[in-house]
């Protein structure tokens, strides 16, 4: 079994203005989380248990880190959607450092991975809240 964290953040100057590229003075929210634990399972390549929506940015996860054998993925979390804490970002940090840990090897600087699941997460939101 493994775990990972990403926590919350809230930008305190800078906010609109860090979108194209200026410096932003960020907190980090620690009592704010997502929380992504991975365990063996037999059967399916991934089952996700808590998010739905979070499935397809586990497997990238689990695929980038390496992860090639069948696993069940439980996510909590505690950040708020859409409120602009970072709950997109924390949810990619969780899943890159569960997926890292799960292998069984430290975690080197996956910011790239981070990135680039964070991006797919925001695509299938956009994507959810245009079929409202």
């Amino acid at each position: 079994m493994s775990r990972g964290i990403g926590w919350g953040k809230a930008i305190v100057a800078g906010e609109h203005h860090v979108l194209h590229g200026a410096t932003a003075l960020a907190v980090a929210l620690p009592g704010v989380c997502t929380e992504v634990t991975l365990t063996p399972l037999a059967g399916d390549r991934l089952s996700v248990q808590g998010e739905p929506l979070a499935k397809p940015l586990l497997e990238r996860a689990c695929e980038l880190a390496g992860v090639d054998c069948p696993v069940r993925a439980e996510v909590s979390s505690t950040v708020p959607m859409s409120r602009g804490l970072g709950s997109s970002a924390a949810l990619a940090v969780a899943a890159v450092r569960a997926a890292v840990a799960f292998r069984g090897q430290p975690l080197d600087r996956s910011e790239e991975h981070t990135s680039e699941l964070q991006s797919h997460l925001n695509l299938v939101c956009r994507l959810l809240l245009e079929k409202k």
